[in-house]
């Protein structure tokens, strides 16, 4: 039987004082001392507020506060930095550290670096020759291969020299300098670039321009720049007021080369537009007795061409109509109501006059208001009902305009028969519609719709328990009568 660990703050106040209880503990099969040495062997694990450490063997000296780490060696730094290695040298009052050949992992980004020697100080991670990657350790499907480089820990930026980028075992391309960032935090700079080539546009470059000044709000700037068709510029607003909300807004332009115009037979010169998106829940509730949440949408261009030249994403993506939405409802354990609005903007072009077709004649949904009352009982758990109203009105300038209701009461009794054996639902439902209609010269009568339908659903549900899994089969028919 393998001999109970020791554990290094047992030994403390006899041997090094009270200061190292403070700073480390050691966990060994066996330790032995020796003036200002320590030497633990066999499944060592030291820890401490910053470091967690395993290793074959490990050698101690109190008064420099040094680790000498030999085998299998694993330090795990803040939870963030994780390194294997087969020999470590710790510094841990300086804060550096040697160690060969080494694998480091940085935890946040899952960026790894196989590496022959790594050295770190306090502010810096340096690497001898060494192959990075995010992909499997084993067979990656990229890396970058280099002769030398280090790590800033401050800025968390990797510098690397006589790098080669491989896809697998094939180099692809040599540059004697790269660097790229790894921090994935909200943070002012430049964010990543858009590089193109197109025949009609020529070369296309997009650059993004980040500034975070505080954790709620941030803005973005993003130049675009083709060489044969034009310049443009889209800004972003995003700002968090509440716990619960969120404001987005996006503006842009984009003017036209005059030859590019000429050639593409564009409608508009200039295209530009707005957009602003808000959500916010808890607006008027207390989220444990009911809920509520407003969304609004807006939107307003002078052409598709705004939405299109944002970026490569939206190419394909794009409608010829615009919706600008807010919705809003409220929700309780019995009763749900929604309001929602629906305006539609028709950015078609006309064939034949090669403009933009008028507005006028697009149905708008302005508003829909729905009151819905969740199932219930009455007389008997056995006789439930529900009850859900809709009143819609679509509305234009130009053209037929309709006000609609409907209303559905669906009524139903439940029971089983022969032990549970037979699920049998009987239901009345009750469908109720009228429209009415204005803005034409010709005044139509409003219409009505009444239907009532019996529905007759028989079923059975029969389960079988096995020992790994269960096996269910359901078996239904439905019968449906209708009247009008």
């Amino acid at each position: 039987m393998p001999k109970i660990l020791f554990i290094i703050f047992l030994f403390a106040s006899l041997l090094f004082g009270n200061n190292i209880n403070q700073k480390v503990r050691i966990l060994s099969s066996s330790v032995t001392t020796n003036d200002n040495i320590l030497i633990a062997k066999g499944n060592v694990v030291i820890y401490s507020n910053k470091y967690y450490i395993s290793a074959d063997k490990a050698i101690y000296n109190k008064e420099l506060e040094t680790f000498e780490l030999f085998g299998d060696v694993l330090i795990i730094k803040d939870n963030k930095i994780k390194t294997k290695s087969n020999y470590a040298f710790l510094d841990m009052k300086n804060d550096n550290i040697l160690q060969n050949p080494t694998f480091l992992l940085d935890i946040d980004s899952k960026i790894w670096i196989d590496t022959n020697e790594v050295k770190k100080t306090k502010t810096e991670f340096s690497f001898g020759s060494a192959v990075i990657s995010s992909c499997d350790c084993v067979d990656p499907m990229w890396s970058i291969r280099f002769s030398s480089g280090y790590y800033d820990v401050d800025d968390k930026f990797i510098h690397t020299f006589n790098a080669r980028l491989y896809l697998k075992s094939i180099p692809l391309l040599y540059t004697p300098y790269f660097g790229f960032s790894t921090d994935r935090t909200r943070r002012t700079g430049l964010l990543n670039p858009t590089v193109a080539f197109s025949n009609k546009e020529g070369f296309t470059y997009f650059q993004s321009i980040y500034y975070a000044p505080q954790d709620n709000y941030d803005i973005e700037v993003t130049p675009q720049f083709k060489l044969k068709r034009g310049n443009g510029i889209y800004g972003y607003f995003r700002y968090k007021d509440s716990l619960y909300s969120t404001l987005k807004i996006k503006t842009g332009i984009f003017v036209e080369k005059g030859k590019y115009f000429k050639e593409e037979k564009l409608v508009n010169k200039k295209h530009y537009g707005w957009n602003f998106d808000y959500e916010r829940s808890n607006l008027f509730s207390n989220n444990k007795e009911n809920k509520d949440a407003l969304y609004i949408s807006l939107s307003y261009l002078n052409d598709i061409e705004y939405i299109t030249l944002e970026g490569p994403e939206y190419k394909t993506s794009t409608g010829k109509k615009v919706e600008s939405k807010i919705n809003y409802y409220f929700d309780q354990s019995s009763y749900y109501y929604g309001l929602y609005f629906r305006y539609y903007l028709d950015k078609s072009i006309n064939s034949s006059t090669k403009k933009i077709v008028s507005n006028d004649k697009t149905l708008q949904q302005l508003p829909q208001v729905q009151a819905h009352k969740y199932t219930d009982t009455f007389l008997s758990k056995n006789l439930s009902y529900s009850l859900d109203a809709t009143f819609t009105n679509k509305t234009r300038i130009d053209g037929l305009n309709a006000k609609t209701t409907e209303v559905v009461l669906p009524v139903s009794l439940n029971f089983s028969l022969f032990d549970d054996y037979i699920n049998i639902d009987l239901k009345d439902e009750l469908y109720l519609s009228r429209t009415s209609y204005s803005n034409l010269e010709n005044n139509y009568k409003s219409s009505k719709f009444l239907e009532n339908r019996q529905i007759i659903n028989i079923s059975s549900d029969l389960i079988k328990p096995y020992s790994s899994f269960i096996h269910a089969i359901t078996l239904s028919s439905k019968f449906t009568f209708s009247s009008k």
